[in-house]
């Protein structure tokens, strides 16, 4: 009896915490269009792919639009660039830099 209460508590807390999680990531997301919508700027959030957490202080080159650096949330704004293709490059000391086009 006593494993299967702890069993159900875990669960519950499992339960709980993948709540909160969804709530949050569904947060960010109304956040970053609010700003896009009421700022007109775009928004790049750069995620930890081993522990989900925000990236903070990596640097970021789009080309011909600039160099930024990830706030506390993993966030870089930029402006809506015209229409084509730019590349992009990450990097941070401690993570794989990359380079993509988009």
């Amino acid at each position: 009896m006593k494993k299967a209460i702890k069993l159900l508590t875990l669960l519950l807390f499992v339960s709980i915490q993948t709540t909160y999680a969804q709530i949050e990531e569904m947060r960010e997301k109304m956040q970053d269009q609010i700003t896009e919508l009421e700022d007109g700027k775009l928004t790049l959030r750069f995620i930890n792919a081993v522990d989900g957490n925000a990236v903070a202080d990596a640097t970021i080159k789009i080309d011909e639009l600039g160099d930024f650096t990830t706030d506390r949330q993993g966030r870089v704004l930029f402006e809506v660039p015209e229409d084509g293709t730019y590349s992009l490059g990450f990097s941070k000391e401690g993570f794989i830099s990359v380079n993509l086009k988009f």
